[in-house]
């Protein structure tokens, strides 16, 4: 695996480098599905963090949600609104 993601990480062009670690790092799938619906089938550990943090939006409120997780390993996680996004709504996450 470490040098199938060298490979992945000598691609030059970002779309192809990202395509790369996807087909490297996704979880396998399960007889029967193809691989986007393997990939959309897989929910992290972000994703959830991220989701559960939007489901706290009040209306179409256009500010930054913020958490801080205080501990051995403290965490921020930001999320922005979708504007012009009718729910459910695509969530990017911003976190350290």
């Amino acid at each position: 695996t470490s040098q199938a993601m060298q490979s992945c990480r000598r691609e030059s062009a970002a779309l192809e480098r990202l395509d790369c670690y996807d087909r490297l790092l996704a979880p396998l799938s399960p007889s029967g599905f193809d691989g986007a619906l393997v990939k959309a089938g897989f929910v992290g550990e972000a994703w959830t963090r991220a989701t559960e943090q939007e489901k706290h939006r009040q209306g179409n409120t256009t500010e930054l949600l913020v958490t801080q997780v205080p501990g051995e390993r403290p965490t921020v996680v930001i999320t922005p609104p979708a504007i012009g996004h009718v729910p459910p709504r695509p969530v990017l996450m911003f976190s350290c």
